[in-house]
């Protein structure tokens, strides 16, 4: 029984990687993100905006603002952002 389900789960998924494998695919990864989240924090914030308002950013422009970081997002998503946004706390 035990080496049917061994057969079974070998074909079942691939096999392992190698290291070699696993160097190669860690290569091709993009570099780590780091420049939305410079941007958003240098974004300086719109005339008017409350204290204690967060901003949804994305490429350095405002998108939307709420009480919490969720409510930014969500309003950003119905103004029609569609692409992911960074929240920041003004």
């Amino acid at each position: 029984m035990i080496v049917a389900q061994h057969l079974y789960w070998r074909k079942r998924f691939v096999r392992e990687r190698t290291t070699a494998q696993w160097r190669e695919r860690r290569s091709a990864l993009p570099p780590p993100f780091g420049t939305e989240l410079t941007a958003a924090l240098t974004a300086a914030a719109p005339d008017g905006t409350p204290p204690d308002t967060w901003l949804a950013l994305a490429d350095g422009r405002d998108l939307g603002s709420g009480p919490t970081p969720g409510r930014a997002r969500r309003d950003a998503r119905l103004n029609g952002a569609e692409i992911p946004t960074t929240a920041r706390r003004v």
